[in-house]
């Protein structure tokens, strides 16, 4: 079968059971696809041509559309592999991962803390309420430095100068 008669008789389903927004979410993406797929079989669409048209999508546009568009291609070839259409055998989004994010905070907390910013200022910038949190992130920091921090932690939080003034009970 090919990628456009696939595409077509997705485009068509969507818009019979779907809503107005969601049908031109998906011929938003259709069209960028068609430039790039038209001539093609389903059969010659590999895990390698979308991982490479993600990237580029991820690069040029944002991962988060990147990973939009994986979800719509999943559900496009799923569409044609459910069993009672049976009009492709495989799904060639198998395997291709989404664009994940948070490896990326570690790594950015890591650098920080190699250029010797402050562990508070990192935990402000990672969003942390708990320093322990903001330390999970910081890789080079040994077990003994994570204990001993977490210690003048606690006793810092203990014996707050602050809190003395301002908790009644102690009068």
């Amino acid at each position: 079968m090919g990628f456009l008669a696939l595409l077509n008789k997705k485009l068509d389903h969507i818009k019979v059971y779907k809503s107005a927004a969601y049908y031109f979410s998906h011929v938003y993406s259709a069209l960028k696809w068609v430039k790039k797929w038209k001539d093609l079989s389903v059969a010659q669409i590999k895990p390698e041509l979308i991982e490479a048209y993600l990237i580029n999508r991820a690069e040029k546009v944002s991962p988060y559309t990147a990973n939009s568009e994986l979800r719509c291609l999943r559900a496009l070839f799923n569409f044609g592999c459910h069993p009672r259409k049976g009009w492709i055998t495989s799904n060639p989004t198998a395997g291709v991962r989404y664009f994940r994010f948070h490896a990326l905070r570690h790594l950015g907390a890591s650098m920080l803390e190699r250029a010797h910013a402050p562990v508070g200022d990192i935990q402000r910038l990672l969003g942390h309420e708990n320093r322990t949190t903001t330390e999970i992130y910081l890789h080079s920091i040994g077990e003994l430095e994570r204990k001993a921090m977490s210690l003048f932690d606690s006793e810092m939080r203990a014996d707050s100068h602050t809190e003395s003034h301002t908790n009644f009970s102690h009068r």
